[in-house]
């Protein structure tokens, strides 16, 4: 069964307006919805207003409230004018009509508009004690719902998305965000759950008017922030950079970078919402074009996170002794990592299996790298230092001759392979700054040969 908005007669607007408003409905301007049904309406008294229609919900109360606290403070939003009060068997609220405005600002899809109009929104809006409950927070950004299982309850699909078998990995993408979500400790305070395009009119670079208020939630920044950063071009799909740069304009506009943590929880946030949108979709029978797999894993890396599929792209398989000896450390690894015995697997699976070096020979390690969702991003590999004997590791002061390395990569994007010889003395041919970096620790099957790599993501503008 799918969600069907309310139903609202003539009649039952025009005497709801009479009775809320003290001026009975004279025209309608337009009528729209998806969860809500919207009616524009112009009153005998010649005032237009807006009237939102949808079932009775405790939260509705709380909602309006911290709506008209926000008007009051200068926050570009519709004033509260009445309710919420039952029209027929459901709960109707009205609000000055702000007509015009563009869907985007001046400046399309640059993140900061959106990020500093979201940032004084958090800041002007009252600490949640102040203010009823507005629990339960609308269900794609009910990461910490109290229903069992994984999923909330979707609120426009009569479905339990618990009971949808399959994809496994957006099942594993929600979950490993969630845990991640529940690591966090942080002050919470009140925002828009649902700040998007369709939402939102501009004039020029400036917010006029922000809608949908019936989507407040309570949560920490970070989520907040993070929800936003993952969505906010809907019905377009917000990229990977988009995102960073809305985490960024973000920090900016509230004058406090995130933490390291928080950071993390910001982007597990936006997995969340998408791969709740990707498994409903999945539930109605609808292609799944919200989150991909690729991008899952890159949103979860940036979050400090790896997860295993429950469907992998390809069958590996493992050699265990090299899988014994190959103990990784380290918080992340690169996406799509594969060894030269292996078919191409998930990073988290990764065995590398360098060959020996007994005879002088090179010891190869092989990664499967893939170009950035964009095209913009490449994987380089780094040898910090290559020493070992009988497993005691020595540093480049102690005189070791070190051995140089091939790496393999294979560009997923433009199909070509590419070997480079790297050695210890870090004498690669030189490429843009790194923005980010990470480090792996990689024994080799062999005690006689430890390998420190250092992976570092060079982001080319």
């Amino acid at each position: 069964m799918t969600f069907e908005l309310p139903v609202v007669e003539t009649a039952s607007l025009t005497a709801w307006c009479k009775m809320h408003l003290g001026s009975p409905a004279e025209s309608e301007l337009f009528r729209t919805g998806h969860l809500t049904r919207v009616i524009g309406t112009r009153l005998a008294d010649g005032r237009e207003v807006v009237v939102r229609v949808r079932p009775p919900a405790t939260r509705i109360a709380a909602c309006t409230e911290v709506q008209r606290r926000l008007f009051e403070s200068g926050y570009p939003c519709p004033q509260p004018l009445a309710g919420p009060a039952l029209l027929g068997a459901h709960e109707a609220t009205a609000e000055s009509y702000i007509p015009g405005g563009a869907m985007l600002p001046d400046s399309e899809r640059t993140a900061q508009p959106f990020a500093a109009a979201l940032a004084q929104l958090v800041h002007l809006a009252p600490p949640p004690g102040q203010v009823p409950s507005l629990a339960p927070a609308p269900a794609w950004a009910a990461w910490n719902h109290s229903r069992g299982g994984l999923w909330p309850r979707p609120e426009d699909l009569d479905a339990d998305l618990n009971e949808a078998g399959g994809p496994g990995w957006i099942d594993e993408a929600g979950r490993a965000a969630r845990q991640k979500l529940r690591e966090g400790r942080d002050q919470a305070v009140i925002g828009h759950g649902d700040w998007i395009t369709d939402n939102l009119r501009w004039h020029g670079s400036r917010l006029l008017v922000a809608y949908d208020w019936d989507s407040l939630i309570t949560d920490s920044e970070a989520v907040i922030a993070g929800l936003a950063a993952a969505i906010y071009r809907y019905p377009e799909l917000t990229t990977v950079t988009e995102t960073r740069e809305f985490l960024d304009a973000y920090a900016t506009a509230r004058r406090r970078p995130f933490d390291p943590g928080e950071l993390q929880r910001c982007w597990a946030a936006g997995v969340w919402t998408r791969a709740f949108d990707a498994k409903q979709q999945h539930a109605a029978g609808q292609a799944v074009t919200t989150l991909t797999q690729d991008e899952a894993d890159e949103r979860l890396h940036q979050a400090g996170l790896h997860y295993a599929a429950a469907t992998p792209r390809q069958s590996r398989t493992v050699n265990p002794a090299a899988a014994a000896n190959a103990q990784l450390h380290g918080p992340s690894l690169p996406r799509h990592c594969s060894t030269t015995c292996n078919a191409p697997g998930r990073a988290d699976q990764l065995s590398p299996i360098p060959t020996p070096s007994h005879g002088g020979g090179l010891p190869t390690v092989a990664f499967h790298a893939r170009r950035g969702l964009e095209g913009r991003e490449h994987l380089g590999l780094y040898v910090d230092a290559v020493a070992a004997l009988a497993g005691i590791a020595l540093a480049p002061s102690a005189g070791v001759l070190f051995r140089p390395l091939v790496f393999s990569a294979w560009d997923s994007a433009t199909r070509n392979d590419a070997t480079t010889v790297v050695d210890s003395s870090d004498n690669p041919a030189r490429t843009p700054v790194p923005r980010q970096v990470t480090s792996q620790l990689i024994p080799a099957a062999s005690a006689m040969t430890v390998c420190r790599v250092t992976l570092r993501r060079r982001v080319y503008p």
